[in-house]
């Protein structure tokens, strides 16, 4: 007898609510330990606005899902190499034209998907805190916190440690930790990346006033390596901490991000 194999799904498509009313669709790329469901809020808006969403898991999001050493199909180290593999594989597999959604460290992945694939087929881009420059100091704060954990026979390894009130041990782990995700290049890889974007290219970057994560000066300098080719629209949410834009100043974010389609999005004709 054959054996029936299961393959998980590419990827999730929801549609719109009282039926699709653009040609685009948005695609939505998580964060570090988040998942396909972890933006509900937004994916709400865009389908009540007429959008179909897109949304997927990205691979090895969080440590104790790390089977294998993170190489992407280039043979590069890091997740950020292994993630854009997946979101470059998404957007080859949608045939509609496209808006990005990306959160947080998931921003440096969507970047260098759509800088592969030259930005064909991608009408513009929203980030939410990220991406960002400093990257290995992004991950210190995100150690700092208690929030990169590495698991081990029931354990975890960092915040429960009592060497963890030592900052040379939590230095150590985050110098690990960003090596992991991707830190060689990681800088000129981006810049490179945002230069080569076509002129005009509109970007939307949601930062958040109180954010111990990614402060907003580090996405700011981040995108100025795209200056003359990026379209960039910016909010300083004065409200919000990392990722809660949406909750903590809800009516600015929704606003904005409604304002950024629907000027760009194209309209289905009723047949």
């Amino acid at each position: 007898m054959p054996k029936i194999v299961h393959t998980k799904a590419l990827f999730e498509r929801l549609p719109a609510h009282g039926g699709r009313r653009f040609r685009e669709v948005i695609v939505f790329v998580h964060h570090y330990g988040g998942n396909r469901h972890s933006f509900h809020r937004q994916i709400e808006v865009v389908n009540e606005l007429g959008f179909d969403a897109v949304t997927f898991d990205l691979p090895a999001s969080s440590v104790n899902q790390l089977p294998r050493i993170p190489l992407s199909r280039e043979w590069r180290f890091g997740l950020r190499h292994l993630w854009a593999d997946k979101i470059e594989d998404v957007l080859d597999t949608i045939a509609d034209e496209k808006f990005v959604f990306s959160f947080s460290y998931g921003s440096s992945a969507a970047l260098m998907a759509i800088d592969r694939r030259h930005a064909i087929d991608i009408r513009g881009w929203i980030c939410d805190g990220g991406p960002f420059k400093y990257m290995p100091v992004a991950v210190e704060h995100f150690v700092n916190e208690g929030l990169f954990n590495i698991p081990l026979l029931g354990r975890d390894l960092i915040a429960r440690n009592p060497l963890f009130r030592f900052p040379v041990f939590r230095r150590s782990m985050a110098a690990i930790a960003s090596e992991l995700f991707g830190r060689a290049r990681y800088n000129e890889d981006g810049a490179r990346a945002l230069r080569a974007l076509p002129r005009g290219f509109p970007v939307l970057s949601f930062q958040a006033e109180n954010d111990t994560l990614v402060q907003p000066h580090m996405i700011d300098e981040f995108l100025a390596a795209g200056f003359g080719h990026i379209d960039l629209q910016k909010s300083l949410l004065p409200h919000s901490r990392h990722l809660t834009g949406m909750k903590d100043d809800a009516d600015t974010y929704k606003s904005l991000l409604e304002g950024f389609l629907l000027a760009r999005a194209t309209p289905l004709v009723a047949s």
